[in-house]
């Protein structure tokens, strides 16, 4: 295992991390739409994502 090996997975661990991060962001964002919105403004939302 050589330095340049454990930046590269430390890196794609951050990528992997920020993936995950905005899709929970993205998931309560669309979960509160669905809950606080009325069906054509879920749809809406959708559209423009």
């Amino acid at each position: 295992m050589t330095p340049t090996i454990k930046a590269d997975d430390n890196f794609l661990r951050r990528i992997l991390f920020a993936l995950i991060f905005c899709a929970v962001v993205t998931g309560g964002v669309a979960a509160y739409a669905a809950v606080s919105a009325d069906q054509t403004g879920v749809v809406n939302l959708s559209m423009s994502l």
